[in-house]
């Protein structure tokens, strides 16, 4: 799945993605007063496509599973709803099945999968933690 398919996704959605210049994160997604919800992504903090893909991607997790909290929100909270963030982005950029696929096709080092997903490696390992460690 490219950028341009996950914006064509946001815009499904109703959800606007904003370029922004954002001080203290890289990207972030609001809830609005009416439940909608919008996403931020600062252009001076993308380092790649890959970055840019697997950012909005999770933002748009958020969004999608209704993974919201506060600064004021407990750190299980905060945790909880970056994993469903995390699991959307995953299960939308990299189903478990090309995964597997993938792994068996060679593409077993987190950067060969970053390469042939067009994600970040950070994704990688929360994809193999999503999938694979969280079993043991």
């Amino acid at each position: 799945m490219t950028y341009d398919d996950l914006m064509q996704l946001a815009d499904g959605g109703g959800i606007p993605v904003l370029d922004a210049d954002l001080p203290t994160v890289e990207s972030c997604s609001v809830l609005l007063p009416d439940w909608s919800c919008a996403v931020g992504i600062d252009p001076a903090r993308i380092t790649s496509s890959a970055d840019a893909v697997s950012k909005l991607a999770h933002e748009l997790g958020h969004c999608f599973r209704g993974a919201f909290y506060n600064r004021h929100s407990p750190y299980d909270l905060v945790c909880k709803n970056e994993y469903q963030a995390d699991k959307w982005a995953v299960e939308t950029l990299m189903p478990r099945e090309d995964v597997d696929a993938a792994m068996r096709d060679g593409a077993v080092e987190v950067w060969q999968l970053a390469e042939r997903f067009g994600v970040s490696e950070r994704l990688v390992r929360r994809a193999m933690w999503i999938y694979y460690d969280k079993e043991a």
